[in-house]
């Protein structure tokens, strides 16, 4: 699964928030208690965490901002009857009910945070207690900040009659961009691949590619005649001979410019899909292979309007590779000779569902099998729209065998963790 990192100083609640949906979904509650009030007060606060972290809201957020802080109060109860709290008289969880009115007053909550006040009290107090002799503290802090105060109001006015002295030319109007859910995605690619002349018999044994050429044979007959039935492909694939030599790349970076930070103008890694085979360390131990999953768009994707659950399907990258130039040239044609220079071999998994659970909210998908055999293909890396967590469905009893190098492998069913980025989120629902 993919590897989830996130920033100091809040990684940890951060982490949790990501994965306590799918922790709890199979959970046995005593006397065979539902779960079901359960899944749907957890999952409708992690909506409206989610949701008042927008950088832009509209009245239709807002209203999604309600209706999930309604349906928690809805269902809170299973709290207190499970033991887990005795009452919800606390400030934090009041202030919840206020998100709406101050953001319709103030702003979104990406403009403040909860470290201003941390960051005043060290200005106001500690600064000011340490610049006492500690007798008499009250008056002698207050006269300190009163002092300090009118020193850097002077000082500022200071500087702008210098400005306004030394420069003659009109002060240049400042347009800032406005603020989108989501800015655009750059796809990253090495120039030079990770590794030279992988043999086919390695890309089977430790890519887990096993299918490769028949993916391949299917994907160049397919893309230069579409409408070859299923027989003359079968036909046609037993004719294919691909080169016995291919450079991979373990790396699909995704980065993006936030125009509001500092340092606008440095692209910032946001995204990294890992397609990693087995090797040693230094010390000679075994580092598992590490072959991350992602959401992939189909053919027939319409993305207009942002939405591409209904567009796209999971799928789990094996192996990134191009195609030699003069195969290219052997085996397409100038009008279907791909756009994409890189392409990945993927093993699917089963569609989305037409809707997700109703208490969870979570998508169900599975491996896809025909005849017990993992369905594969060659897909363009440019369809490759992000990474995608998947937590596997646990049951009552987790297995103790699952690791995470191997339970993408052993679990039959997984949940999509809309929860891993507010781009996943977004893209989900």
């Amino acid at each position: 699964m993919a590897h989830l990192n996130f920033p100091p100083p809040f990684s940890e609640h951060d982490q949790i928030a990501r994965i306590i949906l799918g922790l709890i979904i199979d959970i046995r509650l005593p006397l065979n208690r539902s779960p079901a009030r359960l899944l749907c007060a957890v999952r409708a606060l992690l909506d409206f965490l989610y949701l008042a972290q927008y950088p832009l809201h509209s009245d239709e957020t807002l209203e999604l901002l309600e209706d999930a802080l309604e349906t928690f109060h809805k269902n809170k109860g299973i709290l207190i009857d499970l033991g887990i709290r005795a009452h919800f008289d606390f400030p934090k969880l009041h202030s919840l009910g206020h998100y709406q009115f101050y953001i319709e007053m103030f702003g979104t909550t990406d403009n403040y945070n909860t470290a201003y006040t941390e960051r005043l009290h060290i200005d106001y107090a500690k600064e000011a207690y340490r610049s006492t002799n500690r007798k008499d503290e009250y008056a002698q802090m207050t006269a300190w900040l009163d002092r300090r105060e009118r020193i850097m109001q002077h000082d500022q006015l200071v500087k702008r009659h210098l400005e306004r002295w030394s420069s003659t030319k009109p002060v240049a109007c400042v347009t800032r961009p406005v603020p989108i859910l989501v800015y655009p995605r750059t796809r990253k690619m090495a120039i030079q691949p990770s590794v030279r002349r992988v043999t086919l018999d390695k890309l089977h044994h430790d890519y887990g590619a096993v299918n490769f050429e028949a993916a391949l044979a299917r994907y160049v007959i397919l893309r230069n005649h579409p409408n070859t039935t299923r027989l003359q492909l079968e036909r046609e694939i037993q004719s294919f001979y691909p080169p016995f030599h291919w450079s991979t790349f373990h790396w699909i970076k995704f980065t993006h410019r936030d125009p509001f930070t500092r340092n606008n103008s440095e692209a910032q890694i946001i995204d990294s899909i890992h397609i990693q085979p087995p090797r040693h360390d230094k010390r000679g131990q075994i580092v598992p292979g590490r072959f991350n999953t992602v959401l992939i768009r189909l053919e027939d994707s319409n993305l207009v309007d942002g939405h591409t659950r209904t567009s796209s399907a999971v799928g789990r990258v094996r192996c990134v590779f191009t195609i030699p130039p003069a195969y290219l040239e052997q085996w397409f044609t100038q009008q279907t000779r791909p756009q994409s220079t890189h392409f990945a071999y993927v093993d699917w998994f089963t569609e989305f569902p037409d809707r997700p659970h109703q208490h969870h909210g979570l998508y169900r998908i599975s491996p896809l099998l025909r005849n017990q055999q993992q369905q594969s293909s060659i897909v363009g890396v440019e369809d490759i729209w992000q990474s995608v967590h998947l937590l596997p469905s646990f049951g009552p009893v987790a297995n103790r065998e699952w690791k995470f190098s191997t339970v993408l492998d052993e679990a039959p069913h997984f949940y999509v963790n809309p929860f891993s980025s507010r781009f996943m989120y977004l893209s989900l629902y």
